[in-house]
């Protein structure tokens, strides 16, 4: 059940100014809010109900008080402890779980503030090195801790507890009835941190289960203390799908910039503007069809997200033969495939041969793609060429992620036909299939012969 939780004390720092608190980027696909932790852990807090705090303001050192992107809360790191004390029969007892939440709350526009979600129970540490640093990792876990521009990471925990009754550990009666002490506050000028309980003020409840129900409206800010709290928010890919953006989940995109809409042919290759608009990188297959069906020209790209980049385009027989016999002058459709995304394609461009076209009769090696995933077999991948032209075909097959060769292999194919190529995998091809997720990632198969370079996507398997 959320929770309406309004910061009467607040001012002067409004829900406005939380959201204009905007931190730095640390690095790519990360961002880091919170207190730099250069502060000593010198302020100790204890409630008897449960409760929270999120920092409102940093008098210096800080980097914001809300999250200025969407994305997970992988980490949050802590300074300082749960104070232990000096009791015999609490010492002889041991001591009990001194548990924490990670919490999301959400700035209203009535000025209250909605909590979202919360992570679940963390270790608080418990006595030792007063000044001591506590990292917890949260982008493994669930619930995802997701965050939207303008939220808020908040510390939330127990409060008083005691109770001879072993069913609730044995401990002292009403050892802690005012809540345990958490030294994890400084004293710093002019940072500032909210604090409130649950069911202080018009009929919140505490039934023992938390922040999960009742509405909490009284809050108090405690100025010149800082909450030792960083939290480290990851973006894009860093982050879980289900905490991305919907920019950030989509697919490959391209688009055809604005260009010569003649494509100059020499030695047999053209060139083709593409541009990869989405934030994710754009990797695929271009090819030219002329007419319904036929193509005549296709080529490899790679691109990095929101750039820019020309594809070079090798002609298949068919391209030099049509080219030769249209006289130098060729119209074609360009047909952009990204791995992973949508299919673009556009007409209007036109193949221009030097001196009536491409003369050479040089044969092209065409790896086939396979309609279904290849198995590793005894370390290797099979995969068909097929040779298209008047003579043979000779030259290496080789197979690759990302740049990364897998392994080669030399062929020789007769002309008009198709071979069987096997490639035998190298220890980084072995070693990307054991750590894949699933049993199968995509590679990309290369020819390189005397009339160029062809290329196709396709997914190898763990046998």
């Amino acid at each position: 059940m959320p929770i309406l939780v309004s910061m009467r004390r607040l001012a002067p720092l409004t829900a406005l100014a939380l959201l204009l608190a905007v931190p730095a980027v640390a690095h790519a696909g990360a961002v880091t809010i919170g207190s730099d932790l250069s502060a000593r852990a010198s302020i100790a807090q204890s409630h008897p109900r449960d409760w929270a705090a999120f920092p409102t303001a940093f008098g210096s050192g800080g980097s914001g008080v809300v999250a200025p992107v969407q994305g997970e809360v992988a980490q949050v790191t802590f300074k300082g402890t749960v104070l232990k004390a000096s009791n015999p029969a609490y010492e002889s007892s041991g001591h009990p779980p001194f548990n924490f939440k990670i919490a999301v709350l959400r700035p209203n526009a009535n000025g209250t503030f909605e909590l979202i979600l919360a992570s679940n129970d963390l270790p608080f540490p418990f006595g030792g090195d007063e000044q001591q640093l506590s990292t917890f990792t949260l982008i493994k876990d669930e619930p995802r801790i997701c965050v939207q521009p303008g939220d808020i990471v908040a510390l939330a925990t127990s409060g008083g507890f005691g109770n001879t009754d072993p069913a609730f550990g044995g401990f002292p009666d009403n050892f802690y009835a005012d809540g345990y002490p958490v030294q994890m506050f400084g004293s710093v000028p002019n940072s500032g941190v909210s604090v409130f309980e649950q069911g202080t003020t018009n009929g919140g409840t505490d039934d023992g289960n938390g922040f999960q129900v009742g509405d909490v409206e009284s809050g108090t800010e405690r100025r010149g203390q800082e909450l030792l709290m960083r939290a480290t928010i990851a973006t894009g890919d860093d982050a879980r799908p289900f905490c991305r953006s919907d920019e950030e989940n989509q697919g490959p995109t391209v688009s055809l910039p604005n260009q010569s809409r003649e494509l100059k042919v020499a030695s047999q290759k053209a060139s083709v503007q593409i541009g990869c608009v989405s934030l994710r990188p754009c990797e695929g297959m271009l090819f030219l069809k002329q007419g319904a069906s036929t193509i005549v020209g296709e080529g490899s790209f790679s691109l990095a997200g929101r750039s820019e980049g020309a594809v070079g385009v090798s002609l298949n027989a068919n391209g030099v033969r049509k080219l030769r016999e249209s006289g130098g002058r060729l119209s074609v459709t360009t047909i952009v495939r990204p791995a992973g995304g949508a299919k673009l394609e556009e007409g209007g461009f036109e193949l221009v041969g030097e001196g009536g076209g491409p003369t050479s009769s040089a044969s092209l090696a065409m790896p086939v793609k396979p309609k279904v995933s290849l198995a590793v077999r005894k370390g290797a991948v099979a995969l068909k060429v097929r040779c298209e032209g008047p003579g043979n075909c000779a030259g290496r097959l080789a197979l690759a992620k990302q740049g990364t060769l897998f392994g080669s292999a030399a062929f020789s194919v007769p002309a008009g036909s198709a071979r069987t190529v096997t490639v035998k995998l190298n220890a980084k091809a072995k070693r990307a299939l054991r750590q894949a997720k699933g049993p199968a990632i995509a590679v990309k198969a290369t020819t390189k012969s005397a009339a160029g370079a062809r290329s196709v996507f396709f997914k190898i398997k763990r046998a």
